[in-house]
């Protein structure tokens, strides 16, 4: 399954703004999200958020309800371009990035 998550990422161009490695891109990487904590913005106030599969598909599907501390709101909105198979697979795909 995780080969198939992996296409799913790779083909929704993810890695475009998000590393795998730690490095810094327009979107953070994908390795903080280990931390299970997040500062993101939301209306404006500043607010420290878990990091689990509610906030990972609340990222996926409305990006711009939360933004991550020190990061521009760049990213698309992709509730309409993924079906929920394709959200299914990338919060697993997520959750298994150490």
């Amino acid at each position: 399954m995780l080969n198939k998550a992996y296409q799913v990422a790779l083909f929704k161009n993810c890695f475009y703004c998000h590393s795998l490695d730690g490095a810094t891109k327009s979107g953070p990487s994908f390795t903080e999200l280990k931390k299970k904590q997040r500062i993101v913005f939301e209306n404006g106030i500043e607010k420290q958020v878990a990091i689990d599969e509610e906030y990972l598909r609340s990222s996926i599907v409305n990006p711009g309800k939360q933004v991550v501390k020190g990061f521009k709101n760049l990213m698309p909105e992709l509730g309409n371009r993924l079906n929920k198979e394709e959200i299914d697979l990338l919060i697993y795909y997520l959750n298994s990035v150490k």
